[in-house]
């Protein structure tokens, strides 16, 4: 399937990894929101859609798996769980598969999975992967990292680079709790620089090429004492350093997480609010 014919839609990890795939793509594959999507599905006519839910429960996903019977030219799930209702509703499925914990935890190698999924769709996934050494640079790079104990979190990042930012953003709310923005370079000056407080906020800017204009906000920032990190991946393939910097993003939400002493997952330890977020989600 050519990419135009591609349109890539999820929630949470899953919407960032669409937004990964429309990028990927150089636009041409596009990324939308379920919800927003299936209040004009006639925008996805004639195309394939990809629907990336790990639990294939997610109720956007499947109302907008309805309204597209007969829009779409094909619905096509990407979900761990092929039994689940999204597959049931689509005319072809993708299974995720990784090796799974056995209980509710943040999501990781479901998201990395998730991005190799999008690459495979897109016809441009790496034929081979050694991952051992990034992950080890990554868990490095992360226990190196100190932050204040009340900060907010901000992820600047363009093309691949917003999806993995938007991405960090979330691992960062339901692991440690703890308030997180994703942007990409061109929009953090206009507004969202005023919110920033230099003590204790902490921006981590993912560059990817020397021209990426990420680089000079992460210099700007630097040089009016902003708290400043930069995350990169080595690898010239972008799928694969795509992979890397999402490495550094879960060893910094673990590692942070390790720092305050937390045993588990933050949205985890709210029941009210864990299942409030079902209600909303499911």
């Amino acid at each position: 399937v050519a990419p135009s014919e591609l349109v890539f839609t999820g929630s949470g990890d899953s919407y960032a990894a669409a937004i990964f795939a429309q990028e990927l793509s150089d636009g041409v594959a596009l990324a939308s929101d379920p919800y927003e999507l299936s209040l004009n599905p006639d925008r996805a006519r004639g195309r394939h859609v990809v629907l990336i839910s790990v639990s294939g429960r997610t109720r956007a996903n499947l109302q907008l798996a309805r309204k597209l019977k007969g829009v779409a030219r094909k619905r096509i799930a990407v979900t761990a769980h092929p039994p689940s209702p999204l597959a049931g509703l689509c005319d072809q499925t993708l299974e995720l598969l990784y090796s799974k914990s056995g209980r509710l935890t943040s999501g990781t190698v479901s998201f990395t999975t998730s991005l190799l999924a999008c690459a495979h769709l897109l016809g441009i996934l790496p034929k081979k992967l050694t991952l051992q050494a990034a992950m080890r640079r990554a868990a490095s790079w992360a226990k190196a990292i100190r932050v204040p104990p009340d900060g907010a979190f901000y992820f600047i990042g363009s093309g691949v680079n917003s999806a993995l930012a938007e991405y960090g953003t979330c691992k960062v709310q339901e692991v440690l709790g703890a308030k997180a923005h994703g942007q990409v370079p061109e929009q953090l000056g206009h507004a969202q620089l005023f919110s920033i407080d230099k003590r204790k906020d902490v921006i981590f800017c993912i560059p990817s090429g020397p021209k990426d204009p990420t680089w000079k906000v992460l210099r700007v920032l630097e040089q009016n004492d902003f708290r400043v990190h930069s995350i990169t991946g080595q690898s010239r393939n972008v799928v694969v350093r795509s992979l890397e910097i999402s490495f550094h993003l879960q060893h910094l939400a673990l590692n942070v997480a390790r720092r305050k002493g937390l045993k588990e997952c933050s949205f985890l330890t709210d029941e009210s609010r864990l299942q409030l977020s079902n209600r909303l989600i499911y």
